[in-house]
């Protein structure tokens, strides 16, 4: 993580401590925002990649990553996606919120192994979207974890918006 996005990442945290906010919430950041590509420009759809290496404190008494820390690392990759692509949102005054998260985990990633997640919308529901996440091994793409995480679009008021127009137009090109 550059530090520019590790101070916003930092910045936003404490504002949702100071606000009392519970840690699956989180606005979206204010980064300089792209304009979204167009529907009709896009020649295929996209995915969002993101590649973490296992450090020494990601790991648990059994040498391998924490099943905890695979949530955080799923979460970096949100981040990463909608600060690379989606940052629009927060400049109208919406925030994202995770309301269900399944994972499965496949098999162990352990001390210098690189991972890579990528990430994709397979639903689109009335109010919410589900976005799934599957982590494999750099290079060797075994498997590690993959994560079904449903999500809702609020408006500054904090309630779920209808998944249409614009926010619709922001999110198809990230659909599988």
């Amino acid at each position: 993580m550059s530090g520019e996005k590790h101070q916003r990442y930092r910045a936003l945290n404490r504002v949702c401590r100071q606000e009392d906010r519970q840690c699956a919430f989180f606005s979206l950041p204010d980064p300089q925002y792209r304009e979204p590509v167009p529907r009709h420009a896009t020649e295929s759809r996209m995915k969002n990649h993101t590649e973490i290496k296992v450090r020494g404190y990601h790991l648990d008494l059994y040498g391998h990553v924490n099943n905890a820390r695979y949530l955080e690392f799923i979460e970096e990759a949100r981040w990463a996606l909608f600060e690379e692509h989606l940052g629009n949102l927060a400049a109208k005054g919406y925030s994202f919120f995770v309301v269900n998260i399944n994972i499965n985990y496949k098999s162990p990633a352990t001390l210098g192994d690189t991972i890579e997640i990528d990430s994709r919308i397979t639903r689109f529901g009335g109010k919410s979207c589900t976005l799934k996440q599957t982590m494999t091994k750099k290079g060797a793409g075994t498997p590690v974890v993959e994560a079904d995480v449903t999500f809702v679009i609020a408006g500054p008021e904090g309630k779920a918006l209808p998944v249409e127009g614009d926010i619709r137009d922001m999110l198809e090109p990230f659909a599988a």
